[in-house]
């Protein structure tokens, strides 16, 4: 049998006082808050400016999703990673990694600096990146629900989400905008310093001691085992499998359609490269309102509701986006399909977060993040459909089949709706 883990890390001590305040008043969770709104700001932005230039590239929407998939696939293996960071000392993992995407970005940078930059460096480095977001769930958002403390675990990922989003409001805008006037070189370069800054800001955490070592075929025995019990305890959660479920279907036909909005930006829209990231932006408005508002004052029986009507809203919006062949509907929309995701998030995590035992939370939150990036297959099903009838025709098919798809998860798994297990 796995070894049992340590209740809690050097890093975490309780708290009694309640609030957003007194949450950004605790040093630890600022910074990791902070690393969390620094890369933000480039998360979101990178994937409208790489679809951008793919697309300039190549003229082919199939191109584009499949560099957004490769951004999606690491994920797959959340799982394992959410395994082995529960054995290692998870202010190090994220130091770490926010500290060689940085390194990665640089080196793009210098390619395009050279004039050697290529579509496939392009889809490598999406890759490289993509290793570190399917760290997030297990590493970042994990320490933070341990700083914070189960009581507040909503507001603190209210307080996240939020502040994710403020800074998507300005870097899609920002991104088209550096890619409009100076070229992807000058956006990897920006890039770079700001998951530069986020190793800084990491800098000050201390680390908690790893759980005991093994031997490494021991290890690796045991790290599958863990694996596989992991696996057992969340099927035998019907609201864990509820989340779950619900996961898949987004990440396979509801989010899917953000691969395709420079695609419609550009050729249904006629949009400029900035115009195409303010309609990104757009979605970070409503996902910043939605996460705000939820943010601390949800009751515990409200979270699996707040996850799946934010799931419908988002592919809502969606579909009307994909109709509307408007510039001034589209960024409305998309500004819906924002909200419901925003509350989407916050739930996603707090639910995870407040039903399991502390020992498993990060094994969890991997496990979860391996459901994202199984979902995330359906980009390169997008982008085939897109180059077969056209990508807002792509979209509504796939937005529609979500939805049928979310009105029967909602049935199946009633808990997530009655908040009860």
């Amino acid at each position: 049998m796995p070894r049992a883990e340590p209740a809690a890390r050097p890093l975490i001590e309780p708290h009694g006082r309640q609030g957003t305040l007194a949450l950004l008043r605790d040093g630890a969770f600022r910074r990791v808050w902070l690393v969390g709104l620094l890369t933000g700001f480039a998360r979101w932005a990178d994937m409208v400016v790489v679809g951008i230039f793919v697309f300039d590239a190549t003229a082919s929407p199939g191109a584009v999703a499949f560099v957004t998939f490769l951004r999606f696939l690491p994920m797959i293996g959340g799982a394992l990673s959410g395994t082995l960071a529960a054995r290692l000392p998870l202010v190090q993992v994220l130091r770490l990694g926010v500290g060689a995407i940085a390194v990665i970005y640089a080196l793009l940078a210098a390619l395009a600096a050279a004039g050697l930059l290529a579509v496939w460096h392009v889809g490598l480095g999406a890759f490289l990146v993509g290793t570190y977001w399917s760290t997030e769930m297990a590493v970042r958002r994990t320490l933070l629900g341990e700083i914070a403390g189960t009581g507040r675990i909503s507001t603190a990922m209210g307080i996240d989400w939020g502040t994710i989003n403020a800074a998507r409001l300005v870097g899609p805008f920002a991104g088209g905008a550096l890619y409009a006037t100076y070229g992807i070189g000058a956006w990897f370069a920006t890039c770079a310093l700001v998951f530069l800054a986020g190793t800084a800001a990491s800098g000050g955490l201390r680390s908690a001691e790893p759980a005991p070592g093994l031997a490494s075929a021991k290890r690796g025995r045991q790290l599958l085992a863990t694996m596989v019990d992991d696996m057992l305890a969340a099927c035998r959660d019907r609201l864990v499998q509820g989340v779950m479920a619900v996961t898949v279907s987004m990440n396979f036909f509801g989010f899917c359609y953000a691969s395709m909005v420079p695609v419609i930006g550009k050729e249904t829209l006629g949009a400029a490269p900035a115009e195409v990231g303010l309609l990104s932006s757009t979605e970070g408005i409503g996902a910043l309102v939605a996460a705000g508002a939820v943010a601390g004052v949800v009751r515990p029986d409200w979270f699996g509701r707040l996850f799946l009507l934010g799931s419908l809203g988002t592919m809502l919006g969606a579909l009307g986006f994909a109709q509307s062949g408007s510039y001034a509907w589209s960024l409305l929309l998309l500004a819906c399909a924002g909200a419901g995701a925003g509350m989407f998030a916050t739930m996603q995590s707090t639910v995870i977060l407040t039903s399991v035992p502390a020992e498993r939370r990060s094994r969890t939150m991997g496990l979860l993040t391996t459901a994202i990036g199984l979902g995330q297959t359906g980009v390169l099903m997008l982008g085939a459909l897109a180059g077969w009838l056209g990508a807002p025709l792509a979209v509504t098919v796939s937005e529609t089949i979500g939805i049928a798809l979310l009105l029967l998860c909602a049935l199946v798994w009633p808990a997530m709706w009655r908040g009860n297990r």
